[in-house]
């Protein structure tokens, strides 16, 4: 699946990474799960937040500039 998603993204102009763990089963990154790994859910939480960081505006009311700018180019690639 993940293959698939990122030959939909390629041809977009979207800026996004993915990485596999191999051996992580879905939701290691939960903490009341049996599955938690710690190590990984703070590296993983780590660079969601960083991604934070880098891409919401400091102020709400850019946010919907950029929300109707989105909506744009996932209509060009055909994902709305």
């Amino acid at each position: 699946m993940v293959k698939e998603l990122d030959a939909l993204l390629r041809p977009c102009p979207v800026d996004y990474r993915y990485a596999i763990h191999e051996g992580a089963q879905h939701g290691y990154a939960l903490p009341n799960r049996d599955i938690f790994d710690p190590r990984g859910a703070a590296r993983d939480w780590e660079q969601i937040f960083a991604m934070f960081h880098r891409r919401i505006p400091p102020y709400a009311g850019k946010l919907s500039d950029r929300w109707t700018g989105s909506k744009r180019t996932a209509r060009a690639c055909g994902t709305t």
